[in-house]
């Protein structure tokens, strides 16, 4: 680091975070409807059955 890349890595960083944070929220949205989904499954799975016993 003889040269100076200050404003460099500030920027570096900067476009870092935010590409981490937009994949972090990309990755909650994507865990969350997969919950719902599989949530919304099993309820469906565990009703039927639930309707076949009585």
């Amino acid at each position: 680091m003889g040269y100076d890349d200050g404003a460099l890595a500030r920027t570096g960083v900067g476009a870092l975070t935010l590409f981490g944070a937009s994949v972090t929220l990309n990755w909650i949205l994507a865990v969350a409807v997969t919950l719902v989904l599989a949530g919304a499954f099993t309820y469906r799975a565990v009703t039927r059955q639930q309707r076949g016993r009585s």
